[in-house]
C-alpha cells in the first residue's frame, strides 16, 4: 500500500484548471460520505484510530491537514483516504477519496468504471462542465505511464476522477496495477494544498 501513495500525491498536486463553476461540493458524495461529514457518522472511532496517518511535511507543507488511510473495503472500493485537521475530535472531512485496483494491464476496466461513476455522481450538478485531459508520468521509469483525468470545479471545491495506466515496465518493476481514484475536496483544502 505504501508504494501507491507517491503517485497519488503527484496527481493530486496539479493545480486544477479554471472552468465554469456549477453546483456545490456538498451535493456530491462517495457512497454516502460527504465533505463536511464527521468520520464518526460512518466509522467506529477505534477503526479510525487504526488507520495509517500521514501528512505533506515531506513536500514542505505545514500540518494543517493530515491524511487518514483505511484499507477496509468500502462498498465497491478497495482503498479510502480522508483529509481532516489533526486535532479535530469530530474528524470533519475536508477531502475524501476512494480507489479501486484492477491489476496489471486492465485500463479498459478502469476507464469503464470511471465513466459510470462520473455519470452516477454528477447528476445533481446542473451545468457542470468537465475538463478531461491526460497527464504523463514522464519522470517515472520509462515515462510511458499516464493518468486519464476528469475534473469538475465547483463553487466551493472540486471533484477529480482518474484512472492510472502504468506502463508494463512500471508494473513489473514496482508491482503496481492500474487503478481508479475518485476524489472530493473542499475549497479550503484546495487553497491550502495549492499555496
Amino acid at each position: 500500500m505504501k508504494l501507491f501513495i507517491t503517485p497519488l500525491i503527484f496527481v493530486f498536486s496539479f493545480m486544477l484548471p479554471t472552468m465554469s463553476l456549477a453546483g456545490s461540493i456538498f451535493d456530491v458524495d462517495i457512497n454516502g460520505v460527504s465533505i463536511g461529514d464527521s468520520l464518526l457518522d460512518h466509522f467506529d472511532e477505534r477503526q479510525i484510530r487504526s488507520w495509517s496517518t500521514s501528512d505533506y511535511s515531506s513536500v514542505g507543507k505545514d500540518k494543517t491537514f493530515v491524511i487518514l488511510e483505511g484499507d477496509a473495503k468500502f462498498q465497491n472500493y478497495d482503498h479510502l483516504r480522508f483529509h481532516v485537521k489533526p486535532n479535530d475530535k469530530n474528524y470533519t472531512i475536508y477531502g475524501v477519496s476512494a480507489g479501486k485496483f484492477f491489476g496489471k494491464q486492465n485500463i479498459e476496466l478502469c476507464l469503464s468504471l470511471k465513466k459510470k461513476v462520473i455519470n452516477d455522481s454528477t447528476n445533481k450538478l446542473i451545468n457542470a462542465v468537465p475538463k478531461e485531459y491526460e497527464s504523463p508520468y514522464e519522470n517515472l521509469d520509462d515515462g510511458k505511464s499516464k493518468a486519464y483525468i476528469t475534473d469538475f470545479v465547483l463553487e466551493d471545491g472540486a471533484i477529480r476522477y482518474w484512472c492510472v495506466d502504468w506502463s508494463k515496465e512500471t508494473e513489473n518493476k514496482r508491482n503496481w496495477g492500474d487503478n481508479f481514484q475518485y476524489n472530493l475536496s473542499h475549497q479550503i483544502l484546495l487553497d491550502w494544498r495549492n499555496k
